[in-house]
């Protein structure tokens, strides 16, 4: 189609970056390099890692975390505030406050998503 995008997949447990790459370039063989983009270890801790203080008071967080990037989908669910009726309503919140400088901060994948992507 010629449109811009960026694929993105979760390292989950796969023992490197370039073996995820393989795997997803074997399933999936029209995906450019350097338009694929691996979230270590979820997804959901790049969501976490761009709530600054205010945001997580906003929402509901017990408290900021320093570093996001071993959060687990399992982790993002206990402490997601019981207010939320889903993770998509309470990811959808999270993306209405989300800071990409605290993101960058707190999660070395986050940041370096930011440098070879959305820096100039």
């Amino acid at each position: 189609m010629g449109a811009e995008y960026i694929f993105f997949t979760d390292a989950d447990l796969t023992p490197s970056i370039s073996i995820k790459k393989e795997k997803i370039r074997k399933v999936f063989s029209n995906v450019e390099e350097e338009k694929l983009q691996i979230v270590v270890q979820e997804i959901e801790s790049w969501y976490l890692a761009g709530l600054d203080q205010k945001a997580c008071e906003k929402l509901g967080v017990s408290k900021k975390l320093n570093d996001t990037q071993t959060i687990s989908k399992e982790h993002f669910l206990w402490l997601m505030p019981s207010r939320f009726d889903s993770y998509i309503d309470f990811m959808i919140e999270i993306i209405k406050v989300f800071d990409v400088e605290a993101a960058a901060e707190t999660n070395r994948s986050f940041a370096y998503f930011t440098e070879t992507h959305l820096r100039s």
